[in-house]
């Protein structure tokens, strides 16, 4: 009996040894990672204090550069930057348990560490870099043009270590900088320049002749015969819009330039659309250069005129008269010539000799003293001599028997073979 009592108290023994090995192995373990239970009351200010410690982590947390990292170098350093700046992080989670105020110093540092040492990679100027730039800048005059900008444009880059343009690259630098002050020299050059200041003729347009410059708009004829119609007005009857508008064909005007108010009806047939030419005559036994003088006042008197008609026959051009000077003065001025028909047609030979536009008159109705029917028997001759010989040119005194008379004629079948023009155009048809 006393031996089975010892041996259940050794048993107590061993079995509360064994328990005491595993508490005193618990408390050592839990020493040894710095794991302490906190009380029971404390849980909610712990929660609270890691809270904390991740809102303080967040607002220390710096973005890194932006930048274009190119080197294998550049490339380690930043991996390892991260690396660590991830193991404080985790460092700092795992002591917000044991207050969090030593982890969030601890991070803050690092944070600091990390960017001092990330600067160097945005802007590092060494003692080499330094002098590079020295010796550039004492040399800056003495390099060509294309250097110094092919050096500003490698030095402009935002890191300080980069490749160097290959030679292909600096070839087509060197190349748009010498097109660039090539053209910016031919620019100088021509602003240099000064170009000599025009003469009045070359600024004026040279004017045109004045059968041409005063004519009013000329009509197609297709080769058909022309006839032109010319009134004669003395200043005594100034000829309404609305009669000139009431004659069935188109109409010329021939006007005095023996007065003062030669100009004035000029200007007022010249507002109604109508041509006007000059009835003038030459006293007897005139010289070349007094004709000269005569016919140049004329044009003066009546300066919007497309040509000159004398004023009965032979009154421009008496029988063999020779008037060179005033055929010369004509074909510089541009105006044409009108003649009655005569035996020689001497004056109309000698104007077309000297390049003056001519033509001649193929009737006068006036003769017929006021007869319609024989004006309209002579209006028949007129369009059958323009079937003939491509032109036809009658003259009148804008009376009321002549008026009528063409209104008449202009009704027949015959008025039908031929087109009407403007006085300038029957002087220019050959």
């Amino acid at each position: 009996m006393n031996f089975s009592f010892i041996r259940g108290i050794l048993a107590g023994l061993l079995v509360g040894s064994i328990l005491a090995a595993f508490v005193f192995a618990y408390f050592g373990l839990s020493q040894k990672i710095g794991i302490q239970d906190p009380p029971m009351g404390d849980k909610t200010s712990a929660a609270a204090d890691i809270e904390k410690v991740v809102e303080a982590h967040e607002d220390t947390k710096v973005e890194p550069p932006q930048e274009v990292l190119e080197t294998p170098q550049e490339q380690d350093q930043a991996t390892h930057d991260a690396d660590a700046e991830s193991a404080n992080v985790e460092d700092a989670n795992i002591d917000d348990a044991n207050g969090g105020d030593t982890a969030t110093l601890v991070h803050n540092e690092n944070v600091e560490s990390t960017q001092e040492e990330d600067a160097p990679l945005l802007l590092k100027e060494t003692p080499e870099d330094t002098k590079a730039l020295e010796e550039k800048t004492a040399n800056a005059d003495e390099a060509p043009v294309e250097e110094q900008a092919l050096n500003t444009l490698e030095e402009s880059s935002p890191l300080a270590e980069q490749e160097s343009l290959s030679d292909n690259e600096r070839a087509r630098i060197v190349q748009e900088v010498e097109e660039v002050l090539s053209l910016e020299k031919q620019t100088e050059e021509q602003e240099a320049e000064v170009a000599p200041l025009p003469t009045l003729d070359e600024v004026l347009p040279e004017p045109l002749p004045a059968i041409d410059a005063f004519a009013v708009q000329r009509v197609e004829t297709f080769g058909q015969p022309v006839m032109s119609i010319v009134l004669i007005d003395a200043g005594n009857y100034r000829l309404s819009e609305d009669i000139l508008r009431a004659i069935p064909v188109p109409v010329s005007l021939a006007v005095p330039a023996n007065d003062a108010e030669s100009f004035e009806l000029m200007q007022y047939y010249r507002s109604l659309g109508v041509e006007v030419i000059i009835l003038l005559g030459l006293p007897d036994n005139l010289s070349d250069e007094e004709a000269v003088v005569v016919v140049k006042d004329a044009i003066d008197a009546v300066p919007q005129s497309v040509g000159i008609m004398e004023v009965y026959p032979s009154a421009l051009w008496p029988k063999e008269a020779e008037f060179p000077q005033t055929l010369q003065l004509l074909n510089e001025t541009g105006h044409g010539l009108l003649f009655y028909d005569s035996e020689d047609q001497s004056g109309q030979k000698s104007a077309r000799a000297q390049g003056v536009p001519s033509q001649v008159i193929y009737r006068n109705l006036d003769k017929d003293n006021g007869n319609e029917r024989a004006m309209r028997r002579f209006l028949d001759g007129a369009a059958f001599s323009a079937q003939k010989t491509g032109q036809s040119i009658v003259v009148m005194t804008p009376t009321e028997a002549s008026l009528s008379a063409l209104a008449m004629w202009s009704l027949q079948d015959k008025a039908r073979t031929v087109l009407y023009t403007s006085i300038s155009q029957a002087l220019l048809r050959q």
